[in-house]
């Protein structure tokens, strides 16, 4: 009798005893440090012209290099040859060059440059070589047969601590770094109850065109003055719609009759949107807007950065291109694993990334950033510190989504 209870006990409370839980499992992270060979050199081109030239003017310049509004990465004021004069405007654009094609591309520059200087355009072009990059996929020389064998070996190492070993695979998680995480069950007798899955993250760069242009601006003021004052002075002087974002003190030493002394001063950090098509006239107004401010303000113009006013949707993103990479990464991710991807079993959207792009910052006026203390003749206005001489930053959108494979 008890052999007949016991045998009905199983048959009628399987699920107590025949399942085993994802619950029941080591998870390890497997990474490699990969070296990718540059293919393609980055050139930045500069393009100085009049406040009356919009955009389309300075792109219909560049278009012999196949230059669109895509390529732009900042607008600012080009140096001045005096402190006395107005600056012109400088439009900086980026142009990836494979190298095969670097020494074609820098003739066609050189022969641009020339053409621009003499059909009395208002133009001036110049270039310089920014850097280089790597153009394929960040994974390209990943060895994922070996990240395998090293979360094996880790996910062993972490069950045997425990007084227990690693069983089947039963997931896979890999991206755009040359990394992996894998999930093992545990070694039992017991099914696994849920699916085995390889999770795959993939991105490729939004085709969501540029549209807007912000511009960062600071504030120099006494200690005296508060926002309200701020704004107002900045709406006097033609600037409206500026955003603060951020507050800082500063001390500035004063130069007078021989001796220094401290002076506290407060900078007030702004950002202005505008259109892109409208960048010329916005940089005029904060131009004309320094001469307008009160003699107790200092305007300065910062840098810019130029974005898509569009959030990143399925009209901007390359869906089809970004699942057929998810694809190719599980295959090969699988094939290292010895199990294979099967078909898609959930698809999800990532959020927004942002790809840092180098965009040269400007400023008007004859300022010089100092290290250490600041020394200033009587009325002299506060010179810039040096971490706004360094290059701005572009956010360039991305479309990333993880995509889930059934592992075969």
């Amino acid at each position: 009798m008890p052999r007949a209870t016991s045998l009905l006990r199983l048959i009628v409370f399987p699920g107590l005893v025949l399942a085993q839980s994802a619950d029941e499992s080591v998870t390890v992270t497997a990474n490699q440090e990969t070296t990718l060979q540059p293919d393609e050199a980055l050139i930045s081109l500069s393009v100085d012209a009049g406040n009356d030239k919009a955009l389309d003017a300075i792109v219909g310049a560049l278009s012999p290099l196949g230059i669109s509004s895509a390529n732009l990465v900042s607008v600012g004021f080009a140096p001045s040859p005096t402190p006395f004069t107005a600056p012109a405007l400088r439009w900086t654009f980026q142009l990836p060059v494979p190298f095969s094609k670097l020494q074609a591309s820098n003739t066609a520059l050189a022969a641009l440059q020339t053409s621009i200087s003499q059909n009395n355009s208002g133009l001036s072009l110049s270039f310089t070589l920014a850097g280089t990059q790597y153009s394929g996929q960040q994974t390209a020389n990943c060895d994922y047969g070996k990240l395998m064998n090293q979360a094996r070996s880790q996910a062993q190492q972490t069950a045997a601590g425990a007084g227990l070993n690693i069983g089947f695979l039963t997931g896979i998680t890999a991206g755009s770094t040359c990394a992996i995480t894998a999930r093992f069950a545990f070694q039992t007798m017991l099914p696994l109850t849920e699916p085995k899955l390889i999770t795959i993250t993939s991105s490729r760069p939004s085709t969501a065109s540029p549209d807007q242009v912000t511009f960062n601006l600071m504030v120099q003021s006494p200690t005296t003055a508060g926002l309200d004052d701020i704004t107002s002075a900045l709406t006097a002087a033609g600037i409206s719609g500026a955003a603060l974002t951020g507050l800082s003190p500063q001390t500035v030493y004063v130069s007078q009759n021989g001796s220094t002394t401290p002076e506290q001063m407060l900078d007030w950090y702004f950002t202005l949107t505008a259109k892109l098509s409208q960048a010329n006239v916005e940089m005029t107004q904060i131009r004309t807007a320094q001469g307008k401010v009160p003699e107790q303000l200092t305007l300065f113009f910062l840098n810019s950065t130029v974005s898509s006013s569009q959030a990143v949707g399925p009209s901007s993103c390359p869906a089809a291109g970004v699942i057929s990479d998810a694809q190719s990464l599980a295959r090969t991710v699988a094939a290292a694993a010895g199990v294979s991807a099967g078909a898609i079993a959930d698809i999800e959207e990532g959020a927004t990334q942002a790809a840092i792009v180098p965009a040269v910052a400007y400023r008007s006026g004859d300022f010089t950033a100092v290290p250490g203390p600041v020394v200033l003749p009587v009325g002299a206005p506060f010179p810039l510190p040096a971490e706004f001489l360094a290059p701005a930053v572009t956010p360039q959108p991305t479309c990333s989504l993880t995509v889930q494979f059934q592992m075969m």
